[in-house]
C-alpha cells in the first residue's frame, strides 16, 4: 500500500512539473505545480489503497459476486463512491469491442482498483472492469476525478 501511494505521489509530481513546463514554455512556477501534483498523487494513492482494502474485504467475505447491484452513481457526490450500480455509468468506449482476454486480465490484475470517472459519471479508466461488472452484475468502487 505504501509503495503504491509513494509511486503515485512521485508520478503525479513529475507529471505536473512536466505538464507545467510544456504548457507554459517556462520553468517559472514549476515548484508550485510540482507540489500540487504531489498532493494529487497522495490523494489518488490513498483512494487506490482504500479501494483495494474495501474490495479485498468484500472478496474475503464472499459477497462480491452475490451482492445485488447497488445505488446509482451520484454526480457531484463523494470523491469515492462504493457499491455503485455499473449501469449508472457512461462508458466513453464501445464495451462491445473490448477483448474478452484483456477484460479477464484487467479483473485479475487490477480488479481491486477503483474505476475512474469524471463528475458526470463518464468512465475515464476501467472500461474492461466495467464490462466485467456489467456481465457479472457486480457493484463497483469508484474514484471520481474532478475535471
Amino acid at each position: 500500500v505504501l509503495i503504491g501511494v509513494a509511486t503515485s505521489t512521485v508520478s503525479f509530481g513529475a507529471m505536473s512539473a512536466i505538464n507545467h513546463r510544456v504548457s507554459t514554455g517556462s520553468w517559472d512556477g514549476v515548484g508550485e505545480a510540482t507540489i500540487d501534483g504531489l498532493c494529487d498523487g497522495i490523494m489518488w494513492g490513498g483512494i487506490g489503497a482504500l479501494a483495494s482494502s474495501v474490495v479485498g474485504a468484500v472478496k474475503v467475505a464472499g459477497k462480491f459476486d452475490s451482492t445485488p447491484i447497488g445505488p446509482d452513481f451520484v454526480p457531484n457526490g463523494q470523491k469515492v463512491q462504493q457499491g455503485v450500480n455499473p449501469k449508472s455509468l457512461i462508458p466513453t468506449k464501445d464495451l462491445n469491442t473490448l477483448d474478452v482476454q484483456r477484460m479477464n486480465n484487467a479483473v485479475k490484475y487490477a480488479g481491486d482498483k477503483p474505476i475512474i470517472v469524471d463528475m458526470s459519471g463518464k468512465v475515464l479508466d476501467g472500461h474492461h472492469r466495467l464490462k466485467y461488472a456489467l456481465t457479472k452484475q457486480w457493484m463497483l468502487v469508484l474514484a471520481i476525478r474532478r475535471i
